[in-house]
């Protein structure tokens, strides 16, 4: 949530009840959009007179303010119940009448225990005073904005229409005044082009749901110097609903300005890098791009939920959806965006996600589709839109599914050779598993920034008996991918079937007799049936083994040898589709340090090998992983005994670069495949 108020003095615009097709009769643009300046303004707010004495607020203008801010959000965890008095003002400030944007800023994190108020002047008269909402959760991570964005923070973005002038003042505790204080009036300006912005970039099948229509920056007239970087791939788990504005009562032409004016302060005023969310619909059901982009499809890191914002796409409903309804247009364009999101992303609608719960401080399990007040003190996305949340989830899988001929999940048929897959914990990405030093099972994952995700447990202890375990993809065919690990003393095979959410069901043991085995690998469809397999080196006799999984739970027959020879590789990983070629691959170290990479033919049967350059030595451990950079390529994990890792990724030569990350795997054991 960052947007707030619009005052409701348009005449003749109705709020809309609840899944009303609204009326909107726009025409083919004739003016050509363009970056429109706009201007804004600043006032330092000072101490009301007198200084020494500053003037109480009655009990009734406390409960009003009370009562105008959501029991979830900071503002009224921050707002004392007795002894508020006005620490900060301005004087009468001019607005223009069409539209503006009216916002407090501060020193960061100087404001204590008090919450900021505006009130507007209209046809000559003084209205009351309204309280803003300050939403600490939504912004750029620290990595991402400039010394401004790291010295100023402030209230939601107040849209007025129809007031002259307008007024500031700052309540709380004697003596907790924020320093630096400040009242921002934006004019986002007007360009003919807004009472017809034209026609929205039109959709394309190009993922399993179809895009929908999106009107560009362009079209609102962003200027796009404001924004500073290049817009950068985040790993998109997940969709974050949120909402902006408190009232539903804008005109479409008005959305252009209204756009521009949440633009403007992001970067302006508290100097993010570019307007925070990644879309924003309106009440007609109009889909605007939010963030730049490089291309439409590209997932760009939003600044709308902090501590999250590498994870999750931002999705912004143009509206106060804490007294007002959702129209049935902005949720059908909702459902639209997410589904089409989804599958291009690889999103399973109704799986879950770990995000960082700022309420409890900890990483915890949410659904995919989610909103911003599951992880943040906050009201977003309102009252009336939260409830709704579940329902429009389900019509997101209805439509994934729909699109892709059923089956439910992402409507992405998963296929191991080609595709991520060990995506264990649901989350879009590609896992490795490794045990702690009590021997408790952990997870960890590619960035997509060139670096991995902290280790997080997914299991007890007790993982220390077996020496070897992998994720084998969906070995028993129930949509979820599994895990095998081999207990050396006993020389069982077991599989840990998964839930889809980082956890497991009952085990069992699948295999005797595996003892014999120097290296398991899960490669992933090694002989092209559309299901996992496993691949095993013989210590004795140096043979490797396939063994074909059914897609079950078991084996289609028993094993075949399919080489000799192999009793000199210490590591072995599935590496998937390395060279491109649709076709698996495994790479691998000897005991002597060389690195090889094997070319499969898609068939059972081996069609190549390179070996690599230099040393593969260091490496005690060789897992498979994708999207280290952010680009969905093949890719290999290389960890030291000390811990220290290294990703390896394809050169334009085709041999393996390497280049060490900054996570290390000290005090962890990181199990190879």
């Amino acid at each position: 949530m960052w947007l707030r108020r619009l005052t409701p003095l348009i005449g003749g615009v109705l709020c809309a009840p609840l899944f009303v097709v609204l009326p909107m009769e726009l025409t083919v643009a004739t003016p050509s959009p363009h970056p429109v300046q706009g201007a804004e303004s600043e006032s330092a707010m000072v101490d009301p007179a007198p200084a020494a004495s500053p003037p109480r607020v009655s009990a009734q203008e406390l409960n009003e303010a009370r009562g105008q801010l959501s029991t979830d959000s900071a503002g009224a965890k921050d707002l004392p119940g007795t002894g508020v008095s006005v620490l900060k003002t301005t004087g009468p400030t001019t607005a223009n009448p069409q539209l503006a944007a009216v916002a407090v800023t501060w020193e960061r994190g100087s404001a204590d225990r008090s919450v900021p108020q505006i009130r507007t002047k209209k046809s000559g008269s003084w209205g009351a005073w309204e309280t803003m909402t300050v939403d600490d959760g939504t912004g750029p991570d620290a990595n991402r904005s400039g010394p401004k964005a790291k010295s100023r923070q402030g209230s939601e973005l107040y849209m007025v229409s129809g007031a002259t002038e307008v007024q500031a003042r700052i309540i709380g505790t004697p003596g907790k005044a924020p320093n630096d204080a400040r009242l921002t009036v934006i004019d986002p300006g007007r360009s003919e082009a807004d009472e017809t912005v034209g026609t929205a970039q039109v959709g394309a099948a190009n993922a399993v749901a179809p895009r929908p229509n999106i009107y560009t920056r362009a079209q609102w007239g962003a200027d796009e110097s404001w924004r500073t970087g290049t817009p950068e791939n985040n790993n998109p788990r997940g969709i974050v609903i949120h909402h902006t504005a408190d009232t539903n009562n804008y005109t479409a032409a008005m959305v252009p300005g209204m756009l521009r004016s949440m633009y403007r302060y992001a970067t302006k005023t508290l100097g993010w890098d570019d307007i925070a969310y990644n879309f924003i619909i309106d009440r007609w059901g109009r889909i605007w791009q939010g963030r730049a982009w490089l291309y439409p499809e590209q997932p760009v890191f939003p600044a709308a939920h902090l501590s999250n914002n590498d994870r999750a796409v931002g999705v912004s409903m143009l509206g106060n959806y804490e007294s007002e309804v959702l129209s049935s247009a902005a949720r059908n364009s909702l459902v639209s965006l997410m589904a089409w999101k989804a599958s291009l992303h690889g999103i399973n609608p109704s799986g879950s996600l770990m995000m960082f719960n700022n309420k409890s401080g900890r990483n915890e399990w949410m659904p995919t589709i989610n909103s911003h007040r599951d992880h943040y003190y906050t009201a977003c996305p309102g009252a009336n839109l939260y409830p709704l949340v579940p329902a429009i989830r389900r019509e997101v899988i209805a439509r994934v599914s729909a699109s892709s001929g059923g089956g439910g999940g992402t409507g992405q048929p998963v296929k191991p050779a080609t595709s991520v897959f060990r995506d264990f914990d649901g989350m879009s990405d590609s896992d490795i598993l490794g045990r702690d030093a009590q021997s408790r099972l952990t997870l960890s994952s590619p960035n997509g920034k060139g670096d991995m995700t902290a280790m997080e447990l997914i299991g007890g202890p007790g993982w220390g008996s077996f020496d070897m375990v992998s994720i084998v993809g969906d070995w028993d065919g129930d949509g979820a991918l599994d895990v095998v690990a081999r207990h050396p003393r006993t020389a069982d095979l077991w599989l840990y079937p998964g839930n889809g959410q980082g956890g497991f069901l009952t085990p069992r043991v699948i295999g005797r007799g595996w003892n014999d085995m120097q290296t398991i690998v899960a490669p992933g469809d090694w002989d092209g049936d559309g299901k996992p397999d496993l691949i095993g080196t013989n210590r004795v006799n140096g043979n490797m083994y396939f063994y074909g999984g059914n897609g079950r739970g078991g084996f289609a027959k028993a094993s075949v040898a399919i080489g000799h020879g192999w009793g000199g590789i210490k590591s072995f990983a599935g590496v998937g589709n390395w060279k491109g070629d649709g076709r698996p691959a495994l790479a691998g170290v000897t005991f002597n340090g060389l690195g090889v990479l094997y070319y499969g033919s898609g068939k059972g049967t081996f069609a190549g090998q390179e070996n690599q350059p230099g040393s593969w030595g260091s490496f005690s451990s060789l897992v498979g992983i994708s999207n280290a950079y952010g680009d969905k390529k093949a890719g290999i994990l290389g960890v030291a005994p000390d811990g220290k890792a290294s990703f390896g990724t394809r050169s334009a030569d085709g041999t393996v670069s390497w280049k060490g990350i900054n996570r290390s795997y000290a005090g962890y054991h990181v199990y190879a495949g």
